[in-house]
């Protein structure tokens, strides 16, 4: 960004200051899709993707300029968007047509890709952090489908990213030399042909069965991966943490509303999936 030459008016650009930094912008609208709800700093820090150091000192100044209102204080400390602020509700409204503009990519994808011969599994590995960014798309496909499907299915999405604006890569595996689904990614369709089925066994224990109960999957949160009791906490977090070093009390600290039990079912889940296998499908 280049530098400023002249300061101007708050009263006449408060959008300025109210969406003056990145981490301002990421706040607003995690907060206006709490649609009113009261968030915790780490939470709210965890759904914008900042850290809890940098969304305290940020919300901070959405305070002091009135687009913030807190309730509470130390650990039981919460925030949501101020009422007395008339331009929030166009703001609130403006991050709702965001989401359903990309909810529209991720359907539109969806139905260019449904129904190709041959496709088995198909995810989006890597979203465009800079609006120049190609989104990639991974495709697994049937060995003697392959280069039929490149083809059919570069037909299918340029008319999509050409009224989009987007550009997507399309990378084409066969079964044998697939790679996994990255941390992040988002699923399009998955097992086409449906030939195999990835399956776990059941808990064993009763315990097993309680600790799994708090692992929620829901497409609305964080992309249907693997969650804590519906909130935005992936199994993915917490066992990263813990693999990185981070003792439990630390990572409780860190994530005031879950307790103990999360942590061990995050565990129990990640032990369960490791077990999983293949299996054929029956035709149906």
């Amino acid at each position: 960004m280049r530098p400023i030459s002249t300061e101007q008016n708050a009263l006449r650009y408060p959008l300025d200051e109210i969406l003056g930094t990145e981490s301002h912008v990421r706040l607003v609208r995690v907060l206006a899709h709490a649609a009113g709800a009261l968030l915790a700093a780490p939470e709210t820090a965890q759904r914008a993707g900042l850290t809890p150091a940098g969304a305290r000192k940020a919300l901070k100044r959405l305070e002091e300029v009135g687009v913030v209102e807190r309730v509470g204080a130390g650990r039981t400390r919460q925030y949501s968007l101020s009422v007395r602020e008339p331009l929030l509700q166009t703001l609130a409204a403006l991050f709702l047509r965001e989401e359903q503009r990309y909810e529209g990519v991720i359907r539109g994808l969806r139905e260019a890709l449904e129904g190709l011969d041959g496709l088995r599994d198909a995810w989006i590995e890597h979203f465009p952090l800079r609006a120049s960014d190609p989104l990639e798309v991974v495709l697994v496909v049937e060995a003697k489908s392959l280069s039929r499907i490149v083809e059919e299915a570069r037909t299918r999405v340029f008319g999509f990213e050409k009224d989009l604006d987007l550009i997507i890569e399309l990378a084409t595996f066969t079964r044998a030399d697939a790679p996994e689904p990255g941390v992040g990614g988002v699923t399009l369709l998955t097992a086409g042909l449906g030939t195999m089925v990835r399956e776990a066994p059941p808990p064993s224990t009763h315990s097993d069965r309680d600790a799994l109960a708090r692992i929620t999957h829901d497409p609305r949160v964080m992309g249907g991966r693997a969650c804590i009791r519906g909130l935005r906490v992936t199994v993915g977090t917490i066992v990263g943490l813990l693999s990185a070093g981070r003792t439990v009390d630390e990572i409780l600290r860190e994530y005031p509303y879950l307790d103990t039990e999360d942590v061990q079912a995050a565990l129990a889940y990640a032990a369960w999936r490791s077990e999983e296998i293949e299996l054929p499908l029956k035709a149906s």
